[in-house]
């Protein structure tokens, strides 16, 4: 990561999957305002997810009915993507860090092409905010000059609920139901969603918890 720092909600996906299944990804292309698009509650490994392990890099994994993403490395992002090509989405998930230093970054991703372009909403264990966009590798910070402190971010190993919006070229981050940052941007157009860890900190492995992940139309 190239930039610098400046309530528990539960999805109910067997509710929205009719109690049938525990990964859903509609293809009838939903269209009107909170059809779903995409949700995993991760209760059963699937082939929906990037997983690896690199040693002494990263990994991205299904543990304890989530997916976790371990940063090894300092200074760097990781990014897990599912399959689909989109341009408006609502994306929502509850993520904690599992262990590790809290100076990092987690959370979703919108209109990802590649590790060089795309949008990240990312909080850290330290309540840090921010909207970030990348473009051609060059990291730009949307919200602010820095990333914002925000009490109302749980810190340490507590979990967060985390909510991104990317509707037409407007970007909006909520956190635990709270709306903390609208932004406007038209550079990228559409996209794969997905999830984002990434550590700023020399101290050693960083790893994110991430359950309930649900994609909607905005």
């Amino acid at each position: 990561m190239k930039l610098k720092k400046g309530q528990k909600v539960k999805i109910t996906l067997p509710l929205i999957c009719a109690g049938l299944m525990l990964a859903c990804n509609l293809s009838n292309e939903p269209k009107e305002s909170g059809d779903i698009i995409f949700g995993d509650d991760f209760s059963d490994s699937n082939n929906n997810w990037k997983i690896w392990n690199k040693p002494d890099e990263s990994a991205v994994s299904f543990l304890d009915d989530g997916l976790i993403i371990i940063v090894y490395k300092p200074y760097l992002d990781v990014i897990t993507t599912i399959d689909g090509n989109h341009e408006d989405v609502s994306i929502h998930t509850s993520v904690k860090k599992r262990f590790g230093s809290n100076d990092n970054v987690y959370g979703v991703v919108c209109r990802y092409l590649n590790a060089d372009n795309y949008y990240g909403f990312l909080i850290s264990s330290d309540g840090y905010y921010g909207i970030v966009k990348v473009v051609n590798g060059v990291y730009s910070l949307l919200s602010s000059e820095f990333m914002e402190y925000d009490e109302n971010i749980n810190q340490d190993e507590t979990e967060n609920w985390l909510h991104a919006v990317c509707e037409d070229s407007t970007l909006s981050i909520i956190i635990n139901n709270k709306e903390k940052k609208k932004v406007v941007d038209s550079d990228l157009k559409k996209g794969k969603v997905g999830l984002i860890a990434g550590s700023f900190s020399d101290a050693g492995e960083t790893a994110i918890f991430f359950d309930n992940f649900l994609v909607t139309v905005p």
